[in-house]
């Protein structure tokens, strides 16, 4: 892409933050229950100043959150412990996201084919999630480790790519930053960063590392290391291709199945291993309609 004017912006962000954390640790029960409670506030101004639509903008804003936090681990043997955990965080969106700044796609195209122009969002919210995670952990008296796991998450404000077909002379950028043969009134796919609507991930885990060892000479020397995700989340897609409905499908990027596979052997001299890694289908990106 070509560097434009349009692109530079100037964004300031600051952040104040309190946090208090009560622990207890007991380590004279047989089987000990430990937790944490943690609290933290923050509070966040943000100036954004740059082009819109042409014109000079400025926008400052503020927001702030408490964020508490909860967690449990639960020796119930020896070898087996019990975690729990419940949270609520938030992500803030990029700097670029947030900027007041536009950027016109110069990468040649065939003729014909729409053009690309990019801007930011200093109207974007944090992504915020409520997080519940369990899991059960079971540690092998030689090395080793199986665990199961659930998750739970509860997303507002997740920011995704908004595409829309706008003709160029709406945007207010000069018409000397279009390629030979184009015109103010071609459309364009406008991408811009917006944050969507209440959403769950929900899901478990399975992870498994163990030494052969109850093989005999040689083969004890083997090991995997292996895990495995089911993640299931929706998000409500909104004009899906340009009919007014709105559509609830996969998080972008969220692959329901996911898997990681080592098989290791190990010496005192030397080791080599062979690792295969898989995700299901996915979405990769939106496009305008």
């Amino acid at each position: 892409e070509f560097v434009i004017p349009s692109t530079n912006f100037n964004l300031e962000e600051k952040t104040n933050a309190f946090y208090a954390l009560l622990k207890s640790e007991n380590d004279t029960c047989i089987y000990p229950i430990n937790y944490q409670i943690g609290l933290r506030w923050f509070q966040t101004d943000l100036r954004s100043i740059g082009l819109s639509k042409g014109y000079l903008t400025q926008r400052d804003k503020s927001y702030s959150k408490w964020l508490p936090s909860f967690n449990l681990v639960w020796d119930f043997a020896d070898d087996m412990l019990f975690r729990f955990g419940t949270s609520k965080n938030i992500t803030r969106p990029s700097l670029s996201d947030l900027s007041y700044s536009a950027s016109v796609s110069q990468a040649s195209r065939a003729e014909g084919e729409v053009g690309n122009v990019s801007i930011g969002n200093p109207e974007l919210k944090p992504f915020e999630s409520m997080n519940i995670d369990s899991s059960y952990e079971w540690y092998f008296k030689n090395q080793g480790l199986f665990s199961f796991s659930l998750f739970y998450k509860n997303i507002n404000n997740f920011v995704i790519e908004q595409a829309e077909l706008i003709k160029y002379s709406e945007l207010g950028l000069p018409a000397s930053l279009l390629q030979s043969g184009d015109s103010i009134d071609d459309l364009f796919i406008v991408s811009k960063p917006v944050n969507s609507d209440s959403s769950i991930i929900k899901g478990f885990e399975v992870s498994l590392i163990k030494d052969f060892d109850f093989l005999p000479s040689p083969f004890s020397n083997f090991g995997i290391n292996a895990n495995f995700t089911w993640a299931d989340g929706e998000t409500l897609y909104r004009d899906v291709q340009g009919s007014g409905k709105n559509q609830l499908k996969p998080f972008a990027g969220l692959s329901k199945q996911t898997y990681n596979l080592t098989l290791y052997y190990e010496t005192d001299d030397w080791d080599a291993r062979i690792s295969s890694a898989y995700r299901s289908n996915y979405i990769l990106s939106l496009e305008a309609g």
